[in-house]
């Protein structure tokens, strides 16, 4: 394109406004956003799946944002008979200040993740906090000036002409079905309010039975060769032969080690013990213990609890004997998570109804706010617990039951 050329530059502005101004801002700001993460991880260590999952949470609400402007704009456009500038004005004043508070809410939710103290989530949290912030700032900038660009092809659409030519001709205003549909909740509201609470409450059941660990090869389709090492290993040596766990103690006796591996071996639900291996210094010797049960189930868990402050202490005395391995690990971080999930909920929920307190200047809509997002975020991870946890249409899916992922109900929560 010549430097200059208005011709040139009047097509692409028409090729951008008919591919979508809402998509075509989500990707400038995601593509500022992800090129800002790329930066961002030269100096904090972020996980491997924190790129895939800031671009996903921002162009989610990227396109989102952009197209609760555009929405506010064709809407006043359409009011004031095509006046574009003040189009422009009234949707950045209305839905605009929505978009900014909204999206402050959003990287409050995700930045709260670094209160759960778990060090690979601090990479996660900032990555995705800081691709919604610039796409939402790509929603407040770039948004308004395709609108100064192109705003008459955008506000008023062949659909939105026939319309009109049909309300002048039948002298009948159009309906929207939306509009027909709030209509229909507003005549009813009490029975609607208490009968989608009872729904959402129902679906909020399956919550109290979720289980937090770590899927595996286990869960893995059946055709994969991963599945079907899986399964030869589980039936050839037994389930919990996929998931040893892994006992280190600080010392090279061989008497107490002896004393170590038969407690550990007469406990129920140890299928068996592996002789001690030592360190070159004869120091710090390291048990291999295969439960009878996988590594996902809860009796391993609660195998695990049992070793620790049951079985090994009584044998140990002052030695240090430490049970870890894979299993152990994802069992502690899912207790981790757990334990500071209320905390988590309860920051998060609290900014965000004082955020929409300085907005509304109002205690009812906040409170109604963190009540809509409890009963919200109950309902999802519900369903959640229902088909991957109890295995709810799990043939019909094609999905393997397992613990819910330890992390999930906290990113769940932060986008939700």
């Amino acid at each position: 394109m010549r430097a200059g050329d208005p011709a040139e530059a009047a097509s692409l502005y028409q090729l951008i406004a008919v591919v979508d101004p809402g998509f075509v801002t989500a990707i400038f700001g995601l593509a500022v956003g992800m090129t800002g993460v790329g930066i961002l991880s030269n100096a904090i260590d972020t996980a491997d799946f924190a790129p895939q999952l800031g671009a996903m949470i921002g162009l989610g609400v990227g396109v989102d944002y952009a197209l609760f402007i555009l929405t506010r704009y064709r809407d006043a456009y359409h009011d004031n008979g095509g006046d574009k500038r003040e189009a422009v004005t009234t949707a950045m004043d209305t839905a605009g200040r929505a978009v900014l508070f909204a999206g402050a809410t959003v990287v409050i939710a995700l930045l709260g993740m670094l209160l759960l103290g778990v060090n690979f989530l601090y990479g996660v949290a900032i990555a995705a906090s800081f691709v919604v912030a610039l796409v939402m700032l790509a929603s407040l900038t770039l948004t308004p000036a395709f609108l100064g660009f192109w705003g008459h092809k955008i506000g008023s659409t062949r659909r939105d002409r026939r319309r009109d030519a049909k309300e002048e001709e039948t002298g009948v205003a159009h309906v929207s079905t939306w509009v027909r549909w709030s209509a229909f909740i507003q005549r009813r509201p009490w029975t609607i309010a208490i009968v989608t609470t009872l729904v959402l409450l129902a679906m909020c059941l399956p919550v109290l039975g979720m289980r937090l660990g770590s899927s595996d090869a286990g869960n893995n389709a059946k055709s994969t060769s991963t599945r079907q090492s899986y399964d030869l290993l589980s039936e050839g040596f037994g389930k919990g032969f996929n998931g040893p766990l892994v006992v280190a103690a600080e010392t090279g006796d061989a008497a107490e080690l002896a004393k170590l591996r038969q407690a550990l071996a007469t406990t129920p639900g140890v299928a068996s013990v592996t002789p001690p291996g030592l360190n070159p210094a004869k120091d710090t010797a390291v048990l291999r213990v295969y439960p009878t049960t996988s590594p996902q189930s809860a009796e391993t868990a609660d195998l695990i609890k049992h070793l620790r402050s049951d079985v090994i202490p009584p044998v140990a005395g002052t030695t240090p004997v430490y049970v870890g391995g894979l299993t152990a690990a994802f069992m502690d971080l899912s207790d981790i998570f757990a334990s500071k999930l209320p905390l988590f909920i309860g920051v998060v929920v609290l900014l965000s109804a004082l955020l929409l307190l300085l907005v509304f200047r109002s205690l009812v809509i906040p409170v109604q706010a963190a009540v809509m997002n409890l009963l919200s975020i109950g309902a999802s991870l519900g369903v959640l617990v229902a088909v991957f946890q109890d295995g709810f249409m799990a043939d019909a899916l094609g999905i393997q039951p397992g613990p819910i992922q330890s992390f999930l109900p906290v990113m769940m929560f932060a986008i939700v």
